[in-house]
């Protein structure tokens, strides 16, 4: 994606929010040839994305004299999955993965585009029974934290697994915001609604209900769930996100707040200001 939006020939207004994806590039090699791995299997997301990390990574693999013994795309799920074209793609593609005994795998792509792997390896460890317990080396695109806390997640399989993430830092305020929370007083549903399900409780003025379970006090505390449920510290996803939201209000704020500019510019220019255009911000 980073290097489609460096054509400026198409995207002549883009600001690259995430870090470059060079330098995870650096690091999957480095940490590759520190433990000595150097037949690995490469799983991408079906879509562009997977393709422009695949053609940028090979070059430096083949540098170091990492071997690729598979590559394999993970299949896109969705709602629209019937469910016989699901279970035998998933289990096509399970089976190519075990039979070739590879125990390292560098897995790349967006939680949304990972969701069949995770749903892969679910089945065959809760289900079946066959935990699939290789080493796991995970890109930063895909951010464990955005699984819902009520999906099983695999934890022989996945355990130990060596995952990157994107830079992030403290966000002033960002921690009070959290434990000031109530579900009481939020008029978001989905906070309620994540709320009875990680705390175990109902709030039947929502109409959520918990079986054999009593009401929410709406005391209880975020900090006091597990990483694995909800983390009190910024994602690197979402820091990016609150780094462009905040990039383009400040750009607006500053466009705005000055009254005397604005007037200025309008007289030289005759346009309105509330027009903006991308050059502007």
């Amino acid at each position: 994606m980073f290097l489609l939006l460096n054509d400026k020939t198409q995207y002549p207004f883009s600001i690259q929010i995430s870090p470059n994806e060079r330098s995870q590039y650096d690091a999957i090699v480095q940490l590759l040839k520190h433990f000595g791995w150097n037949w690995i299997g490469i799983l991408i997301s079906d879509n562009d994305s997977g393709e422009v990390f695949l053609r940028a990574l090979r070059p430096r693999l083949l540098e170091s004299n990492i071997c690729t013994a598979l590559t394999q795309t993970i299949p896109t799920v969705t709602s629209r999955t019937s469910n016989d074209t699901f279970t035998n793609i998933l289990g096509r593609m399970f089976s190519t993965l075990w039979l070739h005994q590879i125990n390292v795998f560098l897995v790349h792509g967006d939680g949304q585009s990972m969701e069949g792997l995770r749903i892969i390896l679910e089945n065959y460890e809760f289900v079946k029974m066959c935990p699939m317990e290789r080493v796991w080396i995970i890109t930063a695109q895909w951010d464990f934290t955005t699984i819902f806390p009520w999906n099983q997640f695999t934890r022989m399989s996945l355990n130990g697994s060596l995952s990157f993430s994107f830079h992030t830092t403290v966000v002033p305020g960002y921690q009070d915001f959290l434990e000031s929370i109530n579900p009481y007083q939020s008029k978001i549903y989905f906070i309620q609604q994540f709320w009875y399900i990680v705390f175990d409780c109902s709030l039947p003025i929502y109409n959520l209900f918990m079986p054999n379970k009593g009401n929410c006090s709406g005391k209880e505390k975020l900090e006091r769930l597990p990483d694995s449920v909800f983390e009190m510290g910024l994602s690197g996803q979402s820091y990016n996100v609150y780094n462009a939201v905040y990039g383009v209000a400040h750009a607006l704020h500053s466009m705005y707040s000055s009254r005397a500019k604005q007037r200025s510019m309008e007289r030289r220019h005759g346009q309105d200001l509330l027009k903006v255009q991308p050059w502007q911000v």
